[in-house]
């Protein structure tokens, strides 16, 4: 496909977070991406969703992310996101993932965050094809994103960027009681409930904007 995919990881617990986002603005990516939401479970299928036969759980993204790039590997590339964040699409469109196999938000261990990344056609066909490895997940996270990175180290020849350092394309934050800023440089920001997607997405376009939440 000539346009690149958006997939957003997400699963019937969650429900209200994915329509959070289609009600903002996955409307609008929609005339540079394709967007599918992937998730496991038993209710109907929307148009825009892929259901596939995995763990729906916290502990079954690694074989979500397997088997939803099984289907996404017609793609040119394809940034994986989870369905707590809010995308700027011209602005996510317009980061320099061509240039590379492997493009995100750098973490310490040299994997790329999870809540967004993109692969291009290549590396998704390498996650698709890799067997999983529970030996990567840990006590703290099911390790999704370390498994996609361990994957594709295999292969010296896959190219990496660092999404940080273009001017801040992704951000996001773990601290408790989260304070929200979304900068003007953001593509991707994460952390957001339905609500809080809402009026980010109200804000997005006003100039220097800082948006403040505190979560409860």
């Amino acid at each position: 496909m000539s346009e690149p995919l958006i997939l957003i990881v997400t699963c019937e617990a969650y429900r209200d977070r994915a329509d959070g986002q289609r009600a903002t603005w996955v409307k609008d990516a929609l005339d540079l991406f394709d967007v599918r939401f992937v998730r496991g479970g038993s209710s109907p299928q929307q148009p825009d969703e892929w259901v596939v036969d995995v763990d729906d759980g916290y502990h079954g993204l690694p074989a979500k992310v397997r088997a939803a790039m099984r289907l996404a590997t017609g793609y040119e590339y394809v940034f994986k996101i989870d369905d707590d964040v809010l995308v700027r699409p011209q602005r996510l469109y317009d980061t320099p993932f061509r240039d590379y196999d492997y493009y995100g938000y750098g973490e310490p261990g040299r994997f790329k965050s999870g809540f967004c990344y993109s692969l291009s056609r290549r590396a998704v066909e390498q996650v698709a094809n890799a067997e999983l490895d529970p030996s990567i997940s840990t006590d703290v996270s099911p390790g999704e994103d370390r498994w996609v990175n361990a994957v594709l180290s295999r292969d010296p020849t896959i190219t990496r960027g660092d999404a940080e350092r273009d001017v801040l394309v992704l951000c996001g934050s773990r601290r408790p009681k989260l304070t929200y800023i979304t900068p003007k440089s953001a593509a991707v920001c994460e952390f957001f409930s339905a609500k809080e997607m809402l009026a980010a997405y109200r804000h997005n376009e006003r100039a220097l904007r800082v948006i403040k939440w505190q979560r409860r």
